[in-house]
């Protein structure tokens, strides 16, 4: 029963990896210009 659970959510997780990484460029884009603006406040 494990076996076959297991083997169920990894093909699942595998399809939503793309989908996540499409979504996550899209976040990492706002903590990019977050980033560079805490990086540019310490300096100054």
């Amino acid at each position: 029963m494990l076996s076959k659970i297991h083997n169920i959510p990894n093909p699942k997780i595998e399809p939503p990896n793309p989908k996540n990484t499409n979504q996550n460029p899209k976040k990492p884009s706002h903590s990019s210009l977050a980033s560079i603006k805490i990086q540019t406040i310490p300096p100054i």
